[in-house]
């Protein structure tokens, strides 16, 4: 609720959902903005070069390994961050629950609170940068190969990284669900 956002806010701690919102907004933008200029320097690089011939047998295998990398970071990135908060928000409860606090956001512990933000932010770092290592790895074999097929497989992965993207509503949303479970 808005109110418990602006309670949270008002403790004036890092630990605050806007503040840890805002940095995960900054790193984000930083990650999709290192893809967007690896990228542009690629497609630059990779049209700027001497026409190459059909992609051969070892062009074909590289077209496979870009395939399978963003297949596979893609479900590291659903996967492992989700771990991460479940485990997160099991200790956010324990926390709660052995300080005999009420089970809502007003009575929560600051630091237990903290700590589930952070172990938040985390997770989505690790589900950005996974796709970030597969969308950089995917520019880098368009331009060994010269297979534009890994131009798109590269934007999905920068898609992935910005739909991640922590939100104060995003941070409330998880931080409410925890304490209903």
């Amino acid at each position: 609720s808005p109110a418990s956002s602006d309670l949270m806010d008002a403790r004036g701690s890092s630990g605050s959902i806007t503040a840890h919102a805002r940095t995960g907004q900054i790193i984000t933008f930083a990650l999709a903005q290192g893809v967007i200029l690896i990228g542009a320097v690629m497609v630059y690089l990779s049209l700027s070069g001497p026409a190459g011939a059909a992609p051969g047998d070892d062009e074909l295998i590289l077209t496979g390994v870009g395939v399978a990398m963003a297949i596979c970071c893609w479900i590291a990135a659903l996967i492992v961050p989700s771990t991460m908060r479940r485990k997160a928000a099991d200790q956010l409860l324990q926390a709660t629950q052995q300080a005999g606090h009420r089970m809502d956001i007003e009575s929560i512990p600051a630091s237990a609170v903290e700590r589930f933000l952070v172990a938040s932010q985390a997770a989505t770092l690790v589900g950005q940068g996974v796709l970030e290592g597969a969308a950089v790895a995917n520019l880098i074999l368009m331009f060994v190969d010269g297979n534009w097929i890994h131009l798109p497989l590269a934007v999905i992965c920068l898609i992935g990284i910005v739909f991640q993207v922590p939100t104060t509503g995003k941070l409330q949303e998880a931080l409410e669900s925890a304490i209903r479970t």
